[in-house]
């Protein structure tokens, strides 16, 4: 498959760049797949889309996208950096340049979280926090209650590890699900209803 010009995209991007970011506090990052008609089972797999494009949003707290950057296929010339912290680099990248705001909190889901992006973004002051896939934690897996084991525990069990710059945690739900944070922690612990 060929890679398609950015041109499609254009007029969308410099839309969205004249637009100055406003006094925002909460930063969500979404990705928006797009299939063509006949390719509509791409939600059956769990592998990357086989034809469209990958568009990242960086939206305010009230949805408003600020940035969008269209992903259409493998990028020429790619660094060594990981692809999902190069996402997020290009948008605090933007964030930084257009944003006067000082406190920002990012929320993402565990295709862009990671360890590293997390200490990056505390040196920089800027909150984040996301689920997170398990090798992605620095080897904090590794000292954490095993899931089998947090399996056999009564729901609502978990376990954490902290390094004072990254706090992982894994809990007992419906299956076992991991976050990872560089500001929250788990206290205070509360029950729900």
């Amino acid at each position: 498959m060929t890679q398609l010009p950015d041109i499609r995209f254009d007029g969308v991007n410099y839309i969205l760049g004249t637009e100055p970011l406003g006094p925002f506090k909460t930063l969500a990052l979404e990705c928006n797949c797009f299939s063509d008609a006949w390719n509509n089972r791409q939600e059956l797999y769990i592998s990357a889309v086989r034809f469209g494009y990958k568009v990242w949003l960086l939206c305010g707290n009230h949805g408003y996208p600020y940035h969008m950057n269209t992903y259409q296929g493998k990028e020429i010339h790619s660094s060594k950096v990981p692809f999902s912290t190069r996402v997020i680099s290009n948008m605090v990248d933007i964030i930084q340049e257009n944003c006067s705001t000082t406190r920002l909190t990012f929320y993402f889901d565990n295709f862009f979280n990671n360890y590293d992006l997390l200490v990056m973004l505390s040196e920089l002051k800027m909150r984040a926090i996301g689920t997170i896939r398990p090798y992605r934690s620095n080897g904090a897996g590794a000292v954490m209650l095993p899931d089998k084991q947090l399996m056999e525990q009564k729901r609502g069990a978990f376990d954490f590890r902290s390094d004072r710059n990254v706090y992982i945690a894994k809990w007992h739900d419906n299956s076992i699900v991991r976050i990872a944070s560089n500001f929250m922690t788990h206290s205070p612990l509360r029950n729900t209803q």
